[in-house]
């Protein structure tokens, strides 16, 4: 998650410019990003970064103060902006036109953005386990980890979510894998806390018992089958980009949610999310695509419109691991050239923000 430092005193001349620019110097150069913000009338610390006060005619204190308008400011940067306000645009319908009128034109600008060639390398791909039955770790889960695994053999990016914890054999050093022991015990200690009872006291849920596994061990074993077999190099905050090739993970303890971890995969900047359901979702992203697989022979028949691959035939032993992983990998390819998946044909794009750092979201 991210962290607001607030740097405040009445008094002038008591160092706050000098300790908002220096630090936020620091941090920056230690591989974080970070958000300066501006709120001393003087503009000191912006003056400090190298950018005259005088050239900036309406800022963060105008706003505050009521003489200027946040998107005035904005729009005066340089930078597109759309400002819907019921207040001043004269109601809820006229609020609404204007919105429908501001995303027709977002569109508009688009559709006319001109493809360009991007290295398969850049992709950023994950895998996600949702609505797990006895087939998700024989067959669907098994065949997204080798994808990942092909994709990161030609130095692509693969995320995951590790909000419950994670086995420490799975991580690049001691100290990754002593901090995915943590966020597994916090994480059980939450939900006894808030709710009288360990992670294992309510796994498998009543769906994944309804598909016929039995112990959290199951469950697991097959979950983190859509991680491949390389070793995670490090624990990101959520909303932290991807830093580099390799596979990563993200602690966000919301992640138990389909809909929180599918955001929280697109807010790091994954394009693709290989989603394995053995009871079948239907769930799409609106800054991510989805692609559905399942392993379920039936899912994969009565649900066919919201299943976008099938591993039914690895399965029966019809096909071999290494064949499904790459029917599947060529998949991702022509979807990242275009091809549409089954949640964008239905128009599913959903977001749910995810915030908190425990299940249901304190700080």
């Amino acid at each position: 998650m991210a962290k607001i430092v607030a740097i405040a005193n009445q008094k002038g001349g008591v160092g706050k410019t000098t300790t908002a620019v220096n630090l936020s110097s620091c941090v920056a150069a230690l591989g974080k990003r970070v958000l300066i913000v501006d709120l001393d009338p003087q503009g000191n610390t912006t003056t400090g970064y190298g950018i005259p006060k005088r050239s900036v005619e309406k800022g963060t204190y105008e706003i505050l103060i009521g003489e200027a308008r946040a998107s005035e400011a904005i729009r005066k940067t340089g930078r597109p902006v759309v400002n819907i306000s019921i207040q001043s645009d004269g109601g809820v319908t006229k609020a609404i036109a204007d919105g429908i009128k501001a995303v027709n034109e977002l569109k508009e600008q688009a559709a006319a953005q001109k493809r360009e060639p991007c290295p398969t390398s850049g992709l950023i791909i994950s895998g996600y386990n949702g609505g797990s039955d006895w087939t998700s770790g024989l067959s669907a889960n098994p065949a997204v980890g080798e994808a990942i695994d092909m994709h990161l053999a030609i130095g692509g990016k693969a995320v995951q979510i590790c909000g419950r914890g994670g086995y420490p054999t799975n991580a690049g050093s001691y100290e990754i894998g002593m901090r995915l022991m943590e966020i597994g015990d916090f994480f059980n200690e939450d939900c006894t806390r808030r709710g009288g009872k360990g992670l294992s006291q309510v796994n498998p849920t009543p769906g994944n018992k309804a598909g016929g596994l039995t112990t959290m061990t199951e469950k697991n074993l097959g979950s983190f089958k859509t991680q491949g077999h390389r070793r995670i190099l490090g624990i990101l905050d959520c909303g932290d980009p991807v830093p580099g090739a390799g596979a990563w993970g993200i602690n966000q303890a919301q992640g138990a949610n389909d809909a929180y971890a599918s955001t929280t995969l697109a807010m790091s900047g994954c394009h693709i999310c290989l989603f394995t359901t053995g009871r079948g979702n239907p769930i799409g992203n609106a800054c991510m695509t989805t692609i559905k697989i399942t392993g379920n022979p039936t899912t994969a028949t009565m649900l066919e419109d919201m299943i976008d691959y099938s591993a039914k035939p690895m399965l029966y032993g019809e096909k071999t691991l290494q064949e499904s992983g790459r029917e599947l990998y060529d998949l991702i390819l022509r979807v990242a050239n275009g091809e549409e998946t089954k949640a964008e044909k239905l128009g599913d794009y959903s977001w749910t923000t995810p915030h908190g750092t425990s299940y249901n979201g304190d700080y």
